[in-house]
Parts: C-alpha cells; sequence; structure tokens
C-alpha cells in the first residue's frame, strides 16, 4: 500500500506468477476499505478498487483476508471475494473465517 510500485518491480524481475498481493479488508457499509497493520489502521482505500489496481500492476494473484470474519471460524466473507473476482482477471484466495 506504501509503494504500489513493488509489485511491477517484482512482476518485472520475477514474473507476474509469483507475485501474490495480499489485502486485508474490512466492511464498511456496502463496501470493502483496505486496512493495515492488522486491521488497526484504515487506508482509505476501497479494498475492490485496490484489487483491481494490484492486479493491473503486475500481480499474479490476490489473497484477500476479511479482517470481519478472521479468526471467527464463521466462514469466509464471500460477497467480499466475489466483489473482488468480478472485478478482476487473476486468481483470488479467500482467507479469513475458515471453519469447518
Amino acid at each position: 500500500v506504501e509503494r504500489p510500485s513493488l509489485i511491477t518491480e517484482c512482476a518485472d524481475r520475477f514474473g507476474v506468477q509469483c507475485v501474490v498481493a495480499r489485502i486485508d479488508g474490512r466492511r464498511d457499509g456496502e463496501r470493502w476499505r483496505v486496512v493495515v497493520k492488522g486491521g488497526r489502521e484504515d487506508t482509505g482505500l476501497d479494498a475492490v478498487e485496490w484489487a483491481a489496481r494490484c492486479a493491473s500492476l503486475g500481480a499474479g494473484e490476490l489473497m484477500l483476508t476479511s479482517i470481519d470474519q478472521d479468526g471467527a471460524r464463521s466462514g469466509y466473507d464471500l460477497a467480499f471475494t466475489n466483489a473482488v473476482r468480478a472485478a478482476v482477471s487473476v486468481p483470488v484466495i479467500a482467507s479469513g473465517g475458515a471453519g469447518e
């Protein structure tokens, strides 16, 4: 988040197949915001827009963690995952909330 150009630098050097951008998101009404530092700091970025930007910068995959679901073992935030999946053409990995 602090240096988006790092995504492109890594993709150029190692190939997009080696670059996975991890995005922590927190629900904010009908949207999700990018948070950092374990969810303690809101960046002000829209998580779906940021995911699309990461993919356009060269991330070959996106790993999403729903801070709201993380550790709850109540299931993934499928709305978050599907919103990102609809906005990008790279694989999306769900994280945060796995239970049974």
